[in-house]
């Protein structure tokens, strides 16, 4: 069961700030990564933000980045564990010696990576993720493609992966659904608010 975050945030609309720290450590770090692999020329690309009704009157909010990506190691350890971050584990540890040894710059992250996430719950009732993970060769992570979709505050979620045999959930988005998992590295994050919340409301004060 995944934890919920109601009582951790004293504003409602937090959620966008915590889902776009995450979305840019997620980009300075493919950056700090492509560098120290080799890649003098890599530029990043840039954070996406969408907001769109739905077919059947749901208000969506969607952050696309281009970044590290997430692993199922990532998904399961920290994403949907509350006070677990990721920028504390060992696999970091890691990566961080790594850019330090190679650009003689440290990362530094911004976020509170796997709190952030539960903030969303605050005003929407589903979590639909699609990511593409970097292959890190100092941690023996494979690129992996993954389809994450949460629904209710109770955390039940459904997981696919590249090896299943099912065709993927699709993926809301501004422009309907994408039917595949994601090919770019990097994560598509999309929040459906409740529709107890009045969409005049939200949008007026994001």
């Amino acid at each position: 069961t995944l934890l919920t975050g109601e009582n951790l945030y004293d504003n409602e609309f937090v959620f966008i700030r915590e889902l776009l720290q995450n979305a840019i450590d997620s980009s300075r770090m493919r950056l700090f990564h492509e560098l120290s692999n080799g890649n003098s020329t890599f530029k990043i690309n840039a954070i996406a933000i969408t907001e769109w009704i739905d077919e059947n009157g749901f208000q969506w909010v969607g952050v696309d980045d281009y970044g590290m990506g997430l692993n199922q190691n990532i998904i399961k350890n920290h994403l949907l564990k509350k006070g677990s971050s990721y920028y504390k584990s060992d696999y970091f540890k890691i990566q961080k010696l790594f850019y330090q040894e190679k650009l003689g710059e440290e990362f530094t992250p911004i976020s509170r990576f796997g709190i952030g996430l539960l903030s969303c719950f605050i005003l929407g009732d589903t979590i639909e993720i699609n990511t593409h993970s970097v292959k890190i060769q100092q941690t023996n992570n494979d690129e992996e493609q993954i389809r994450l979709s949460i629904e209710g505050l109770e955390g039940q979620y459904f997981f696919q992966t590249a090896n299943d045999r099912h065709i993927p959930k699709e993926m809301p988005c501004i422009s309907g659904a994408e039917k595949s998992l994601r090919s770019n590295l990097g994560t598509s994050i999309a929040i459906r608010i409740n529709k107890k919340e009045s969409y005049l409301y939200f949008k007026d004060d994001l």
